[in-house]
């Protein structure tokens, strides 16, 4: 994943449903879509990536990420 990719937000599962679930937009209810603006490698060895989504900007870690077109 790098900056500028278009991406979908994946929630960890939990006992009440099964599989993961995505993020929904809290302004229409539909599946949000998010664009990576920012990368930070922690010491862990592991990149978290900071997103627009829904005119918000958050950070996620790369296993909550999923990459839905390539930007060129």
């Amino acid at each position: 994943m790098k900056v500028g990719d278009l991406v979908r937000i994946l929630l960890p599962p939990d006992r009440s449903r099964k599989g993961r679930k995505v993020y929904l937009s809290s302004q229409t209810g539909e599946e949000a879509v998010a664009i990576i603006i920012d990368s930070l490698e922690g010491a862990h060895g592991f990149v978290d990536y900071e997103v627009l989504v829904g005119g918000e900007r958050c950070w996620w870690s790369d296993i909550q990420l999923e990459v839905t077109s390539d930007a060129e």
